[in-house]
């Protein structure tokens, strides 16, 4: 074989290995440039569902306050009847007589319905908040799943990368030596 036939296939080959290292280079800077960004994103989603909940966290403090007062408020309510239904049986001649004790009853009872209410809409809502904050952390180790899959998609694409290009290089060296074999 003539040498600019032989001068013709090491160049080939020479390419073919150069095209191949810069496609394992260029997988790898693609691998270190997306890796940190896609841990960068995961911890600002994280750190935003920590901000989630704390807002959460804020709310729930802020209803558990709501019902503290309306708790307060209902009993000082519930006084306020009996005081005023005391004071009108006072006027009417009537304290010791039995619609005393009716008034009584009929505004402990109203105290108590209310009571009730306010026990039940605080459960719902720190059940409501259990559930929020479950989620909360369902998205966070979410987010760092999310991550993990990323970076192994990365570290594939390299390992891909560096197998397609051994695999050209070996076929390049095979029909390089076939050729040199010829002359």
């Amino acid at each position: 074989m003539d040498p600019f036939t032989l001068a013709i296939g090491a160049l080939s080959v020479g390419l073919q290995a150069f095209g191949t290292q810069q496609s394992t280079s260029a997988a790898k800077d693609y691998a270190s440039t997306t890796n940190p960004l896609h841990a960068a994103k995961s911890q600002q989603d994280i750190a935003i569902a920590g901000y989630e909940q704390n807002i959460s966290q804020q709310n729930q403090n802020f209803m558990e306050l709501q019902n503290q007062r309306q708790v307060l408020q209902n009993v000082r309510k519930a006084q306020q009847a009996g005081s005023m239904a005391i004071a009108t049986q006072a006027n009417q001649g009537a304290l010791f007589g039995s619609a005393a004790g009716g008034a009584k009853g009929q505004i402990s009872g109203e105290a108590n319905v209310n009571a009730l209410g306010f026990a039940q809409s605080i459960q719902t809502g720190r059940n409501i908040f259990a559930q929020n904050q479950n989620i909360t952390g369902s998205r966070i180790a979410q987010y760092g799943i999310e991550s993990d899959i990323n970076r192994a998609e990365s570290d594939y694409k390299v390992s891909q990368a560096t197998a397609a290009g051994t695999m050209s290089l070996g076929k390049s060296l095979l029909s390089g030596l076939s050729l040199f074999k010829n002359t």
